[in-house]
Order: structure tokens, then sequence, then C-alpha cells
């Protein structure tokens, strides 16, 4: 029988953030390199509240990291894992 580890959690609220077809856009663009919601929402053709939404839960998730600059915030993939894991999906 499996025991419980800390771990399961994060792990269960990464594959739930995974399931979202939209997140999963938002994280294919961001294997390119870092991006403000702004200009994901227009590459995507999303509100920028539908990204901002959808790039909490994946930060949430430990699947994106948030960067500060000046006034704007870049995200990114918070590990090359998260893009080997999508690739893997394939």
């Amino acid at each position: 029988m499996l025991k419980p580890t800390n771990a399961i959690p994060l792990k269960a609220r990464l594959f739930r953030a995974l399931s979202d077809e939209p997140r999963l856009t938002v994280l294919e663009q961001l294997g390119a390199g870092e991006r403000r919601v702004s200009d994901l929402a227009a590459d995507l053709g999303l509100s920028q509240s539908a990204v901002s939404t959808h790039l909490s839960s994946l930060l949430a998730a430990g699947a994106v990291e948030r960067r500060a600059e000046g006034r704007s915030a870049f995200y990114g993939l918070a590990h090359p894992s998260v893009e080997t894991l999508l690739a893997a999906a394939e």
C-alpha cells in the first residue's frame, strides 16, 4: 500500500492544473520564454483576466514562476522538467 507523502498534494495540484486546455496552451507559450499577461492574452485571444486566472493556478501548482520587473510581471516555466512533461505528453 502506498503511503501518502507531503508531495502528493502538490502533485495533485499540478495535474489538476494541467488538465485544463487553456492552461496547457499558456504553458506551451511559456516554453518559448518569459511572457507578460498582456502578451499572452493577445497571442491566445483570451482576456487578461482569464490569462491571469490560469497563471495563478499554474503558479500555485508550481508549474510557473513569476518575476517582477518595474511595474511588469513576467511569467516563465518554473523548471525545465515542465517542458519535458509537456513533450512526453505528445
